[in-house]
Formats: structure tokens, C-alpha cells, sequence
């Protein structure tokens, strides 16, 4: 995980970022699912589950975000970060590459703290294990600004509470996914705003 870590702050979410993403957050965790655990991926959120009981609290939760994202896409701190994606929005294909890599990213992401590690760790700790992991995956985002920071662990305790509630990591990763690109598509287009 620390090397997956350190790979990530070089690499800015390129190709090879992607890969290491998938092998360290989604392939070993599964290849310890099945030959450790000797378990099915299914009781680590890997289904449907109950998704449909948390679908319209998530789409609420998308509707309540967007009037977060709006002020905060205009902040300095992340429009200097989200710089890094700006080779997106060179044409509808560069678009569609970058949302489908980076929903890829997403769902690896989502499978290792909502679904490997909550779901592994719930049996033993129950509800603790919804913290630990929100703990986690805000610690990922260590060395952001201080605002993301606190907000990914927020959304850790959230997207955590979803995806006991759905007993599945789906409604968590579409999210997840979708409040994030929009987030960029944001700050993407107040910063050219403000060019001009």
C-alpha cells in the first residue's frame, strides 16, 4: 500500500498509475479473497446486494453535493490540483477515455475500502470497521489541502454507511465516480472561466 502511495503522487492518475491501482487495490485484494479467505467476492460487496434500498438517498446525497461543489470548485486549492486533468476536456473521445480510466480507478478504490476492508473487517469489529476504514482512505489523501482532507474522510463514513446498508460497493462507486468527475468538470471549467 505505501508503495502504491508513493507511485501515485509521481505518476498524477496516468496509464501506469492505473495499473498499479488495479493490481494493488483490486487484484491481490481478490487473490486473497479466494485463496486465503477461500471466501466469494459477493460477501465483500461485490453485487448487487440490497442496492436499490440506498438509491434514492444517494441521488438525493449527488443533488445536496453539487451546492457544495459549486463555491468549492472555485477555490484556489483545487483548481491548482485538478490542473492534472485538464487533458480531458481536449475532445468528447479524450473525455470519455479519461471518464471511463478514471471510473476504473474509482472502482478499484471503492472495492479496496468499502468492500475488502469493510466488509473483512466488519465480522470481527461491526460498526468500528465502518470508521477504521474511513480512517484509511482519508489518510490516502494525505498531503492534499486541508479541506479535502477532512472531506475524504466524511465521505469515507458515508460511502462506508452506504455500502453497509446496500451490502454492496455499487451505489458507493457511481457516487463516488459521479460526484468526483463532476467535481473536475467543475473546476475544469471555472478555472478557463476565470482565464478569460
Amino acid at each position: 500500500m505505501l508503495a502504491l502511495f508513493r507511485f501515485g503522487r509521481s505518476e498524477a492518475y496516468g496509464d501506469r498509475f492505473l495499473v498499479v491501482s488495479a493490481i494493488g487495490l483490486l487484484w491481490t485484494p481478490l487473490l486473497m479473497i479466494f485463496l486465503v479467505f477461500r471466501s466469494d467476492p459477493d460477501t465483500f460487496g461485490m453485487s448487487l446486494g440490497d442496492s436499490g434500498r440506498v438509491a434514492r438517498f444517494s441521488t438525493i446525497l449527488y443533488v445536496l453535493l453539487l451546492l457544495l461543489l459549486i463555491p468549492a470548485s472555485q477555490m484556489k486549492v483545487f483548481r491548482a490540483h485538478y490542473q492534472l486533468n485538464q487533458a480531458a476536456t481536449a475532445s468528447a473521445a479524450a473525455f470519455l477515455y479519461y471518464a471511463a480510466t478514471f471510473g476504473l480507478y474509482v472502482f478499484c478504490v471503492e472495492f479496496f475500502y468499502r468492500g475488502y476492508l469493510l466488509f473483512g473487517l466488519r465480522g470481527s469489529l461491526g460498526w468500528a470497521a465502518v470508521w477504521l476504514q474511513a480512517a484509511a482512505f482519508g489518510l490516502m489523501h494525505y498531503g492534499r489541502s486541508g479541506p479535502e482532507l477532512a472531506a475524504s474522510f466524511v465521505s469515507g463514513l458515508v460511502l462506508g454507511w452506504i455500502a453497509t446498508r446496500a451490502r454492496s460497493i455499487l451505489p458507493g462507486f457511481l457516487l463516488h465516480w459521479s460526484v468526483a468527475l463532476t467535481f473536475q468538470a467543475m473546476v475544469i471549467g471555472s478555472t478557463h472561466f476565470f482565464r478569460r
